[in-house]
């Protein structure tokens, strides 16, 4: 019988923006960048520049129809897909804003992918026996 393949992939990736009804957004708009079977992750939009340290300031605001400054949380939002409406038609990211977004998304797949500390060391033990 042959080998199952293993996916090589985590998620779908995914370049829109919806909203986020989930109580941890409250109603939010959201960068959705990848897409799971049952789930999207995305980051929130926000005008609030609170917390200078989780958001990032982008130089245009991607609703076509606000010229307010808006502010990338860099914090990755997993919710179910129940909770995000449809794509929301016109909005994009400006040309300078995009490299800054896929380094936070970069930032994530490195966090994510990393394994806990001492992993290696206790495999090899485990080998042994």
């Amino acid at each position: 019988m042959a080998r199952k393949k293993k996916k090589s992939r985590k998620y779908i990736p995914r370049n829109e923006f919806r909203y986020n009804k989930s109580p941890v957004a409250s109603g939010h708009p959201h960068y959705v960048f990848g897409e799971t079977d049952t789930k999207y992750k995305s980051m929130g939009l926000t005008h609030n520049p609170d917390e200078a340290g989780t958001k990032v300031p982008l130089l245009k605001n991607p609703n076509p129809k606000d010229t307010e400054k808006s502010y990338l949380k860099t914090n990755v939002t997993t919710a179910k897909k129940d909770y995000y409406s449809a794509p929301l038609p016109g909005w994009h990211f400006d040309k300078r804003d995009m490299p800054l977004v896929r380094l936070e998304i970069k930032k994530y797949k490195k966090s994510s992918k990393r394994r806990p500390k001492g992993w290696y060391s206790r495999k090899k033990a485990n080998k042994k026996r």
